[in-house]
């Protein structure tokens, strides 16, 4: 029961916790394994500004060389960022919307009956200006 009590907490704390600015986001993408640990793809770290849609390289874990795939070129990201105002009177004065619309040549790290494939998932995490990570 304390872990559970532990893991509320956090969750509220960092989801209504920042009074300040958030910094960046960054989006780590991972090919998802049942049996075995996650596949990493890339990533790439943006700043929170609004941002219509835009494509950007992966990078690696150290964010210093693109990804490659096979034959397919350089992996990509398309995502957008806008501001949601919510309405006066409301408790908070808006939101982030952070959105991953595409991940393309992606390089393929399940093989299966002489195929290759992927299935790709998204991991978005925000930092703000009072992180103390």
């Amino acid at each position: 029961i304390d872990r559970l009590a532990f893991e509320a907490v956090y969750a509220y704390h960092h989801r209504f916790g920042n009074a300040g600015v958030w910094k960046t986001v960054t989006f780590i993408v991972h090919d998802f394994d049942s049996l075995s640990e996650n596949d990493f793809l890339g990533r790439v770290t943006v700043p929170v500004c609004p941002t219509f849609t835009t494509t950007v390289q992966l990078s690696n874990s150290t964010e210093r060389k693109t990804v490659e795939s096979d034959f397919r070129g350089t992996a990509l990201l398309t995502y957008s960022i806008t501001w949601q105002s919510f309405p006066a009177g409301s408790r908070l004065k808006g939101a982030w919307r952070v959105q991953v619309l595409q991940a393309s040549r992606l390089p393929r790290k399940d093989k299966f009956q002489l195929r290759t494939t992927s299935d790709p998932f998204c991991e978005v995490l925000a930092v703000s200006d009072e992180c103390s990570c």
